[in-house]
């Protein structure tokens, strides 16, 4: 089985986390993370685990934050945490 869709996978959220601290709910690298990891199979999403706590770490612990990021994100985690194929 070839591996470059995941090595592409991780190349890109390493790009998305670098500037995570100035995402909102409907900026483009939130909207590309999100659906990179909603797109990612189960593989894949546990080899990017730690990418994805690195990246909502800061946003769902910052408080003044923008509310509806920190929701949004909190609805990603629900969401990848309650399929069952994943």
């Amino acid at each position: 089985m070839d591996s470059r869709p995941s090595q592409f996978v991780l190349i890109s959220h390493d790009r998305i986390i670098h500037v995570s601290s100035r995402w909102s709910a409907d900026s483009p690298g939130f909207l590309v993370f999100r659906a990179l990891l909603l797109t990612s199979g189960p593989a894949t999403l546990a080899r990017l685990v730690s990418h994805l706590c690195s990246a909502l770490q800061p946003l769902l612990a910052d408080q003044e934050g923008e509310p509806a990021l920190r929701l949004s994100a909190l609805q990603l985690i629900d969401t990848l945490l309650e399929d069952q194929d994943r």
